[in-house]
């Protein structure tokens, strides 16, 4: 366990080099660099875990590149810098996630006042879910974005299932549109040989604005299942550029030693994939889960349901539960990964 721990804070101060926000793009002097801009510090560690992957994957495949982290605190107040520190031939990485939209509009926004203030720079927008609702706002929103967007010269949008796909296709034909899985998936190299002893039924259920899930359910499983851990991939506090990757680790050791996850986060479910662990997964508001689970349907360990049921949860949590569970690798993403730069172009 020591030695496990000192080889953790070792990769992690390796990392920090690469993530100390001001400090990188304020005085590195490197030539050829990666700025990946828009880093959250919120609690949500789907997100988050999107950060951890992206920097991994940078460093595996763009090593020839300084990767430079700019916090989305900074992205206003020191965008005088920042139009002096990145050079014509810088690229600019936005990450992936669920806010491409207008149901967190003040991520949108960040990310067209990105894209129409670095028209000289290539911009890679990595694996997103677009869904602007259709309403009088989430309309004139989408016109918003597509003016932004089909203006810039040199974007490339990623998607991270078909429905965004066909969307992104649609809306921005200016841009290069890929297709790919969320980059958490790229985390399955590492996650998915590990193992630790499951001991615990948890439950990872949305309380927010995207919840579509009845209380009532939970409070019936909770009777069947008295040690259940009511526990969600929302933590109450801030991460930093220098511990994310030890929150990430610790919240997927929590999916490592349970026995079942019921969910209806998209990360929750794509943390399972990645670490073996069963999982009843059901849809949340949008489109962004059903369309994710297509890429892993071919798990029998994850379960997608319509709509959680008490009896019919509770039958599943029983039978996979008692399943052996034996490795089941993720290499068909992992492909989709290993091709990424060169369909971007780079």
């Amino acid at each position: 366990m020591k030695n496990e721990f000192k080889n953790l804070m070792q990769r992690i101060y390796a990392k920090t080099k690469l993530v100390r926000g001001k400090e990188s793009f304020f005085n590195d002097v490197n030539n050829s660099k990666i700025y990946l801009m828009l880093v959250p510090k919120h609690g949500n560690m789907g997100d988050q875990a999107i950060i951890y992957a992206t920097i991994a994957f940078l460093k595996d495949y763009f090593s020839d590149y300084k990767v430079v982290i700019v916090n989305f605190s900074q992205t206003y107040k020191d965008f005088k810098r920042l139009k002096e520190k990145i050079k014509e031939d810088d690229i600019i990485f936005l990450p992936g996630g669920g806010n491409m939209g207008n149901l967190y509009p003040w991520e949108e926004f960040a990310r067209r006042f990105i894209i129409e203030n670095f028209l000289s720079n290539k911009i890679v927008s990595m694996p997103q879910t677009i869904d602007f609702r259709n309403t009088k706002s989430g309309r004139r929103e989408l016109k918003k974005t597509m003016k932004v967007y089909n203006s810039h010269p040199n974007l490339t949008l990623i998607a991270r299932e078909e429905k965004s796909y066909n969307l992104m296709k649609a809306c921005f034909p200016q841009a290069k549109v890929l297709i790919c899985p969320d980059i958490v998936f790229y985390l399955s190299s590492i996650f998915g040989k590990q193992r630790k002893k499951r001991s615990m039924i948890m439950s990872c259920i949305r309380s927010d604005k995207e919840s579509i899930s009845n209380d009532k359910v939970l409070l019936n499983l909770q009777k069947h299942f008295p040690d259940l851990l009511i526990d969600d991939t929302v933590v109450a506090r801030n991460i930093s550029n220098e511990l994310r990757e030890i929150e990430v680790n610790s919240k997927l050791n929590q999916f490592m030693r349970s026995k079942v996850v019921i969910t209806d986060r998209m990360h929750g479910m794509v943390f399972c994939a990645i670490t073996n662990t069963p999982c009843v997964v059901t849809k949340s508001l949008d489109h962004k889960i059903l369309g994710t689970y297509q890429w892993i349907k071919n798990l029998d360990y994850i379960c997608f349901v319509d709509k959680l049921d008490s009896d019919s949860t509770i039958k599943l949590i029983d039978g996979l539960s008692r399943r052996d569970i034996s490795d089941k690798k993720l290499d068909v993403l992992q492909d989709h990964f290993k091709t990424l730069r060169k369909r971007i172009g780079l």
